[in-house]
């Protein structure tokens, strides 16, 4: 047993290694992605890099040991089954169960290494990384006791001070983090106030993200309030990050912040990771060796492959649960060890069934799975989830205490992004009304003007419905353009975009490029003059591109004078010549115009007759056409009549 221990003691050290050298460049390198624009910014010298990424080896060991342990029980018995070595060790009487002994030892004695690390070792590099943070990349003096520290209040925000004014108390760069319910808001500030139960915030920017992890709301205000109940001094207390202390600080923290009633789920938390995380290589032992021989695996591309998806499920889970347990959703205490009791329970089941007839049949049937396993996963692999972004900038703002309500005032825009528009909004003042944390809408009021892709509304009130994704707009004025094909056969001619200006008591549209609109107690029209020539008035109307407009209650008027009144009219977009009525103002400079009625009520006859009028000289014209649609083409009659015109009649066919 003995000479066995120390052959797979020798393969296993350096498959360890280079697991352990692979992670860590990796983590390493993602260090850096994510601190690229910083040190490009402040020209961060390749010697201070290399002093971050020492400080921060520590506990990249810690967590790249599970990973190497994991690496080298594939790859040791992958190779061993191939050199047909597991079968000599049978043939000499040596259970494969056997096998798993020598990494045991393994595991245990990485265990109690990266305990050592961990507890000892990773909390002071963990300052020193954080201190060479704020001196190389962020320019900034060392963390003293009082600044640059990361505070907890009771109710779980975590609060963020740069830099303390000892004689004014002014607060220099603050930053004030929040998680509710899976959505996180980031508050910052240039500098704070402190006044009696808050801090008065200048230049504040709030970012919040949604359930999915996508930036949801970016807003920029000139002053801000934020409610502190405690004492200020509580905040600025001294104390390090979890990450920073050993588990003998953690306990006592942990004790001294129950007797003040202050939730220490965070800290539990911390102080179980520190020793689950320890015994992470004696799981990884118990679960890899069972599975490598459950599996068969003979393929080094397959132990990578099978690696990556055990570290990742452990490791992922491990930081989901550990967040439950911070939010007390599950026991602090027990979820950081759920990973490693499920791992070691699924471990030891696996074991048990090693050299039995069930092992055989488990060991076919999962091979199935991994190898269609491969095909799954390039299949679901997620595309980018879009999702509409508002960015609001304004002067003042106000807030009730529960958050449901934000105002705004001293002017306000608001930007808003998402697939099916753009736009952009201003207004004297703006309102914001959250549920849960999520912005549900947003009102506008005085000299409001929204601007998006096809659309200008100005009104006197405005709301953003976010959630039915709807704008509702009082006493308004909008402009729209709304495409109008060509007449049928007129090749000289394209389909254009003609806007539409409507006036309003009461106006909804649809948030997408070319709108759907619905107008309650207003007029419409084409003519862009603040008092135009011609304009329909309507009780209610729903104009929908590329489809038509109806309205009730239709009076036209020319100037000021009503002309005629109909008490439903639907007018196509998508067929200007199966119009029921058309109204021809492009004379109305001469004072003329041309009145067109259809008849439509078949699909292959078209009735249709043409009033012309020159108000000027009070002379009339009139036209008739019908129209026959055939197969082989279309047949039309004409006829003209009127007082400066010779009646004439005519036919023609075309083919």
């Amino acid at each position: 047993m003995k000479t066995l221990i120390k052959y797979i003691g020798a393969q296993a050290l350096g498959s360890i290694f280079i697991g352990l050298v692979g992670f860590i460049i990796f983590v390493s390198l993602e260090l850096l992605y994510y601190l690229s624009d910083m040190i490009i910014r402040y020209k961060v010298g390749i010697d201070k890099l290399f002093l971050l990424i020492y400080y921060n080896l520590p506990e990249f060991i810690v967590l790249g040991i599970p990973v190497g342990i994991l690496l080298a029980i594939f790859w040791v018995l992958s190779r061993m089954r191939s050199d047909n070595e597991l079968i000599a060790l049978q043939t000499h009487g040596i259970s494969l169960k056997r096998l798993v002994i020598p990494f045991l030892l393994i595991g245990v004695l990485f265990s109690g290494f990266a305990y050592l690390l961990n507890d000892y070792l990773v909390p002071t590099a963990s300052t020193k990384a954080s201190e060479a943070m704020a001196r190389f990349v962020y320019r900034q003096p060392e963390v003293t006791l009082r600044e640059n520290v990361f505070m907890q209040d009771g109710q779980g925000r975590m609060i963020y001070v740069r830099r303390i004014d000892q004689k004014t108390k002014e607060l220099k760069n603050v930053s004030i983090y929040e998680v509710y319910r899976g959505q996180v808001t980031l508050t910052t500030a240039e500098s704070a106030i402190i006044v009696p139960n808050k801090w008065i915030l200048s230049d504040a920017k709030i970012y919040q993200t949604d359930e999915s992890g996508f930036l949801g709301v970016e807003m920029h205000f000139g002053t801000a309030e934020f409610e502190i109940d405690d004492d200020i001094e509580r905040y600025l207390a001294s104390f390090k990050s979890p990450k920073e202390k050993t588990s003998a600080e953690l306990r006592e923290d942990i004790k001294a912040f129950k007797n003040t009633g202050i939730n220490t789920s965070s800290l539990e938390v911390a102080l179980q990771e520190k020793y689950s995380m320890s015994i992470a290589p004696l799981v990884i032992v118990l679960l890899g060796v069972p599975v490598s021989l459950m599996f068969n695996l003979q393929s080094k591309s397959w132990s990578v492959i099978l690696t990556f998806l055990l570290v990742v499920i452990y490791q992922g889970s491990g930081a989901w649960l550990s967040g439950m347990g911070k939010e007390n959703l599950i026991n602090p205490s027990l979820a950081p060890w759920i990973p490693n009791i499920v791992f070691s329970i699924l471990g030891v089941v696996i074991y048990s069934l090693i050299d039995t007839k069930a092992s055989y049949r488990l060991s076919e049937f999962f091979t199935r799975i991994l190898k269609g396993s491969a095909i799954v996963i390039i299949l679901l692999v997620p595309g980018l989830l879009e999702g509409s972004n508002v960015r609001i900038v304004g002067g003042t703002i106000a807030g009730t205490k529960d958050g449901r309500e934000i105002l705004i005032g001293d002017g306000v825009r608001v930007e808003y992004f998402s697939e099916t528009m753009t736009a952009t909004i201003d207004a004297s003042n703006a309102s914001i009304l959250n549920i849960d944390s999520t912005p549900e809408s947003i009102s506008f009021w005085g000299n409001v003007k929204m601007v998006s892709d096809e659309t200008t509304i100005v009104s006197d009130r405005l709301i953003l419905d976010l959630t039915n994704e709807r704008v509702e707009s009082m006493q308004v004025f909008s402009r729209t353009e709304i495409e109008v094909p060509a007449s049928r056969g007129d090749t000289s001619k394209t389909a254009s975009k003609v806007p539409f200006y409507v006036y309003g008591d009461y106006v909804q549209s649809t948030m997408e490029a070319s709108p759907t609109l619905n107008i309650t107690d207003g007029y419409i029209t084409t003519c862009d003059k603040s008092h135009p020539h011609y304009r329909f008035r309507v009780s209610s109307a729903v104009v929908t591109p590329g489809k038509g407009m109806s309205v009730q209650n239709m009076l036209l008027y020319i100037g000021n004078i009503p002309v005629f009144y109909l008490p439903y009219y639907y007018f196509p977009l998508d067929d200007p010549d199966r119009r029921p009525f058309d109204v021809d103002l492009s004379g109305i400079a001469d004072a003329q115009t041309r009145i067109t009625v259809r008849y439509l009520e078949v699909d292959w006859l078209l009735l249709q007759g043409t009033w012309y009028r020159d108000w000027m000289s009070t002379e009339d014209a009139f036209t008739a056409k019908s129209v026959l649609y055939t197969p082989i083409g279309e047949i039309e009659f004409f006829g003209q009549f009127g007082q400066q015109k010779e009646t004439s009649y005519g036919a023609y066919v075309l083919l």
